[in-house]
């Protein structure tokens, strides 16, 4: 079959996926992101973004709709990230941010700044709570 400009059409567009033998950690990992997604609709799709930090292997952007507020952290470096992130007025100060794919993970914002730790190879999807 002939290749389009965008690759190869059916069915061996699909020929490199491991049909039978999927990862199903990373399966389950990217439907988990995916949930965080749809469960948090509006606020991804819609609201206001904003890049808080981007250097290196490290890429953390911000989205805020009304009172909801998320913070995206991209860590694909080999090292551990201590950043602290200025806000630039976009998350009021005092508003708690939890890590959707680590639940025990939360911080929250102060003097217009916040904390965040990123492991190697890792992210987080912070979301505020709806008040």
């Amino acid at each position: 079959m002939k290749p389009d400009k965008f690759g190869a059409k059916d069915p061996d567009c699909r020929r490199t996926y491991p049909w039978g033998n999927e990862d199903q950690d990373l399966l389950a990992h990217y439907r988990q992101v995916a949930k965080v997604r749809t469960d948090h609709l509006n606020l991804f799709a819609f609201g206001d973004l904003f890049t808080l930090y981007a250097e290196g292997e490290v890429y953390v952007y911000g989205r805020t709709q009304g009172e909801q507020a998320a913070v995206l952290a991209i860590n694909r470096g080999k090292e551990v990230k201590e950043l602290t992130l200025n806000m630039h007025g976009k998350i009021s100060n005092g508003v708690t941010l939890t890590d959707q794919l680590e639940p025990a993970y939360a911080v929250a914002t102060s003097e217009n700044s916040m904390r965040l730790s990123l492991l190697p190879l890792s992210g987080r999807m912070l979301v505020s709570v709806a008040k």
